[in-house]
């Protein structure tokens, strides 16, 4: 019996060229959609794609509505979309958010917010009554000040970890099976707070912990840790990091896999601390292992599509507009086609994926 991927392969062979039907990886699973690209703070890590953003927004392009954003949806389902992840700016600030959770929902889609807290709590309830799956809040420090410094916005950090206290309050009250996951840059600034994880972790309910790497700052390096802090971060900070999680009440199994995913945390294989230092994470040439795109597509307001969340730094290597083209058609053309066998000059600063630890 075929499934019903199959099928799509066989229906469309006509209308597609032998390359693409013969291929099971290139399925969209994959959508961000960057549904506004307004922000309340001012962040540190996000410098180089706020000057991108403002450009698009004094542009005054017109922008995708909800009608778009349903077509795009329905559109990439039938090519194996799986989940989508609202994004910004700050999605919470814009007033399509909730109805565009309304309609990733009634695709049975997996959906995902990704967020700096800033009105999460204003939007909670809605959260969990329509089902969101998952929420990511970013949280760029565990002591209040140097977060909101980071950010520079007063009291954000307030704003994100009470808006986590009541996601798990109401999540527990409804019995959802919303996930709550916080996400952090490994800067210089939060290597050193990384032994506190862990009952920081527990204490606010928090289902996963993401660490990634940070991009774009190897111009100022204010971000990025120096090779003496890399030093110290292997020789003092981490062998308290696993300390902690070893002290803690989990089973062998979980300590197991929460050691494992911090023996990776500054780890590259075959690149120098120096090669870290400098926000470079990959070697030229070496991208071919990246399938990215050979699933995914960033999705601007504007209806620009970027075939990598590392281009939302660029300008360059839009595959398409969907104002223009429907998603498969820019999916399977020439531009991603071309994009997938070269990638692009920026793949160097792509640490591809960070670290996960999950507490539940």
């Amino acid at each position: 019996m075929k499934s019903k991927n199959q099928d799509f392969r066989i229906q469309n062979k006509k209308e597609l060229p032998c390359h693409l039907y013969r291929t099971r990886l290139l399925k969209l699973d994959k959508l961000v959609i960057k549904i506004t690209l307004e922000c309340v703070a001012n962040c540190i890590a996000c410098e180089r794609r706020r000057k991108k953003y403002k450009s698009i927004i004094n542009e005054k392009n017109k922008e995708l509505e909800l009608e778009d954003y349903k077509k795009l949806l329905e559109d990439s389902k039938k090519l194996g979309l799986k989940t989508v992840t609202i994004s910004g700016g700050e999605p919470t600030m814009s007033n399509k958010c909730i109805n565009l959770i309304k309609i990733i929902k009634n695709l049975n889609l997996y959906c995902i917010i990704n967020t700096n807290g800033f009105k999460l709590s204003e939007i909670a309830k809605k959260i969990i009554d329509y089902n969101v799956d998952e929420v990511i809040i970013s949280i760029d420090s565990l002591n209040d000040k140097t977060h909101d410094n980071l950010r520079k916005c007063n009291g954000l950090w307030e704003k994100a970890t009470s808006s986590i206290k009541l996601l798990d309050k109401l999540r527990n009250e409804k019995k959802s099976k919303l996930k709550i996951v916080v996400r952090s840059i490994l800067s210089k600034y939060f290597i050193k707070e990384l032994p506190n994880l862990i009952r920081f972790a527990n204490e606010l309910g928090i289902d996963d912990w993401m660490l990634d790497y940070v991009e774009a700052d190897f111009n100022k390096k204010r971000l990025l840790p120096t090779k003496k802090e890399i030093i110290i971060f292997r020789k003092e900070i981490l062998p308290r990091l696993i300390t902690n999680i070893l002290n803690e009440n989990y089973e062998i199994t979980k300590k197991k896999q929460l050691i494992k995913e911090a023996k990776k945390i500054l780890y590259f294989q075959n690149m120098s601390d120096k090669n870290i230092t400098r926000g470079i994470y990959r070697k030229k040439g070496l991208f071919n292992s990246c399938d990215y795109p050979k699933h995914f597509a960033l999705i601007y307001p504007n209806g620009k599509v970027w075939p990598c969340i590392g281009l939302d730094y660029k300008k360059e290597d839009v595959m398409g507009n969907l104002f223009n083209q429907d998603i498969k058609n820019i999916f399977y053309g020439k531009l991603y086609r071309k994009f997938r066998k070269k990638h692009t000059s920026w793949c160097i600063y792509c640490p591809k994926q960070g670290v996960r630890f999950k507490f539940r």
